[in-house]
């Protein structure tokens, strides 16, 4: 018979009581010693570990050991830590208001006054004794606050015509302050913390107050070097072993946050005109244009990179390749139509996800913002070569205007769910865990293994006193190249599902993927094990 799937660490040794004393006591260094009562604390300690080993016996003897033959625990105490880790959190938008149900989305809850203790819950878990080993910076991915202001999004070029009231300016920083103290207070100095800049955090006066907020004054060292917080709206920060993180600011686009009446706002409202204009030249079935049913006008709370970021992002990928290093980027909206709803991804996403797949270092980018979460890789056009050699495509619209995608890039981009959403008995953040041939987001932390203990499924402990559920969704992903054997496979890439996947009607599988119907994976030692009297499972 075969073996129970599971992920199981070696069995803990049952605690002994001390050898008895010939006066009735326990002896210990320094010749002291312990009196009766301290005796019957310590058996009736050993009686309440024995009874919990008793408890899960039951489950233990339905598991394979770890000498057992073909049991994954044998490749877990082998398994190598991650090169380092980040600290992952998105969306809190702290308010002082009452839980608001979305209309149209029902059971789709913003839990405003919950932000200030999920954030301290992440904190604390990120700066735990376990995860601080590796973690080497941790990263809010924007929007600490919801804020508040009175400007028109309804306007077909939203844009802003005079200043923020100073009293609702002024309340949007106080939340700001209070939020930013709650990291400040759990983390202690302990690991750097990165913000990208959201949308909502920019309800205060100013970006230059945001950022001096944020970073806790008028210069800081997060990026490494003593830098004026004016000018770290975004980036560069080296990581260890020749990784290299990019902050990126995708607020920059977006009229609302320039300057009322300077020419950075001017030249926004320019952006925004030409863009929609190009869109709805689309829609109304203009013969000239590309059909696209991913472009949409563009949203009020959204933006982009301008064209000196883009410029300094082109540098650094450049830096980053002739240097060897290998890079992550961070930023607020997702910088790839495929990670986010229509109208989520950042303005000008196509010219930037164009950008980082063009350059080989670059193997990861994590974004907020669109709070359902989200994975995608992004679209490559296919080549004249590429559709002569069979590749497969992905045909758009009809027609002289038909165009054609060969198949899913290289980079991977996860937005991660928002904490503002989850539900009122959890929480949702993660540990981006990096090795050498791939990266785990990790929602239950460095101590749950491989996708977490089956046995308490979501559970993440962070102390005795409470238990949270995490609804991050963990994630697997390679990034070594393609065709250089790393032992490692790309599970849980793509879905069943997604852009591009293509289901059971065509007889083929969208690619390797050992997961359950709730797309959580599992180990493949285990999956095999779980499968090997199957006559319909695939083990090729």
């Amino acid at each position: 018979s075969h073996a129970r799937p599971s992920r199981h660490a070696a069995r803990p040794r049952v605690g002994l009581a001390p050898p008895a004393h010939p006066r009735g006591t326990a002896r210990l260094a320094g010749d002291r010693c312990l009196g009766d009562h301290a005796l019957g604390s310590i058996a009736r300690s050993v009686r309440v570990r024995r009874v919990s080993n008793a408890r899960g016996s039951a489950v233990r003897a339905a598991l394979p050991r770890i000498n057992d033959l073909g049991s994954a625990a044998r490749v877990d105490v082998m398994r190598a830590k991650p090169l380092f880790t980040i600290g992952l959190f998105a969306d809190a938008q702290y308010a002082d208001r009452d839980d608001h149900e979305r209309v149209n989305e029902p059971g789709r809850v913003k839990r405003f006054r919950a932000a200030p203790d999920r954030v301290r819950e992440a904190m604390e878990h990120f700066t735990s004794p376990e995860t601080r080993e590796t973690m080497a910076c941790i990263v809010n991915l924007g929007d600490l606050i919801d804020g508040v202001n009175d400007d028109d999004v309804s306007a077909p070029v939203p844009t802003r015509t005079k200043e923020t009231p100073s009293l609702m300016a002024d309340a949007n920083a106080r939340d700001l302050r209070f939020m930013t103290a709650a990291v400040k207070d759990a983390v202690r100095g302990a690991v750097p913390v990165v913000h990208c800049l959201g949308n909502h955090d920019l309800c205060v006066k100013t970006r230059e107050l945001a950022l001096e907020i944020l970073y806790g004054g008028k210069s800081s060292n997060v990026s490494g070097a003593n830098t004026p917080t004016r000018e770290l709206s975004y980036f560069s920060k080296k990581l260890p072993r020749k990784w290299r993180l990019l902050v990126l600011d995708t607020t920059e686009l977006n009229p609302r946050w320039a300057g009322v009446g300077s020419e950075a706002q001017r030249r926004c409202e320019a952006f925004v005109v030409e863009r929609n204009n190009s869109v709805n030249s689309v829609w109304s079935g203009d013969e000239t244009s590309v059909f696209d049913p991913y472009q949409t006008n563009l949203k009020p709370w959204g933006g982009g990179l301008g064209p000196t970021q883009m410029q300094w992002l082109a540098s650094e990928l450049r830096d980053a390749e002739e240097n060897g290093e290998r890079v992550i980027v961070a930023s607020h909206v997702p910088l790839s139509r495929t990670a986010a709803r229509p109208g989520m991804a950042a303005w000008n996403c196509d010219e930037i996800s164009a950008l980082l797949e063009a350059s080989p270092a670059v193997a990861l980018c994590v974004a907020g913002h669109d709070h359902p979460g989200r994975y995608g890789r992004t679209l490559v056009p296919a080549s004249d070569a590429a559709r002569r050699d069979g590749s497969s495509e992905k045909k758009v619209g009809g027609g002289e205007s038909t165009y054609s995608y060969k198949t899913f890039g290289r980079v991977h981009y996860v937005t991660l769910e928002a904490m503002l959403e989850a539900p009122e008995d959890g929480n949702a953040f993660a540990a981006l865990e990096v090795y050498d041939h791939e990266v785990i987001v990790n929602a239950g932390g460095v101590t749950r293994g491989f996708f977490g203990d089956k046995y308490s499924a979501t559970s993440l402990k962070i102390n005795s006193a409470r238990s949270t559920k995490n609804y991050a969704t963990d994630r697997r992903l390679r990034v070594s190249p393609r065709g250089r054997f790393t032992g490692v496979a790309s599970f849980s890439e793509r879905v069943p599902g997604s852009p591009g996947s293509r289901d059971d009607r065509d007889g083929a599988s969208a690619s390797i993927r050992v997961a359950g119907s709730n797309q959580q994976a599992v180990d493949l030692l285990d999956w095999i094990n779980a499968n090997a009297d199957d006559e319909d499972a695939d083990m090729t």
